[in-house]
């Protein structure tokens, strides 16, 4: 089992490397440098390198499905989220799960 972050510079990347150091450590951790925030591509892309180098593991994501109160605001959180799981689900032997994260007003 191992974390992965999708960080938008490298400045970002060491910060939440910092951060994973205090708070979890306990797992290893991944970092993919996006510099044009760019989730989907990069993230499929790692998932088929792990699944290329071992493709008798099932694979499980997780990923954080915002919930907000007001219908509207769904539009600017969720995307990124079903399109991820969206693709992410044609892979073979790749469970996504999704966990509710509620947003503070």
């Amino acid at each position: 089992m191992h974390a992965l972050h999708v960080s938008p510079t490298a400045q970002v990347s060491d910060r939440f490397r910092d951060y994973w150091q205090v708070w979890g450590n306990h797992l290893p951790l991944g970092v993919i440098v996006s510099p044009h925030r760019a989730l989907v591509a990069p993230l499929v892309h790692y998932i088929w390198s792990l699944h290329q180098q071992r493709p008798e593991l099932t694979l499980t994501v997780i990923m954080p499905q915002i919930v907000v109160r007001h219908w509207w605001h769904r539009v600017l959180h969720n995307n990124i989220a079903w399109r991820l799981s969206r693709t992410l689900r044609t892979l073979p032997r790749v469970v996504v799960a999704t966990v509710p994260f509620h947003l503070a007003d």
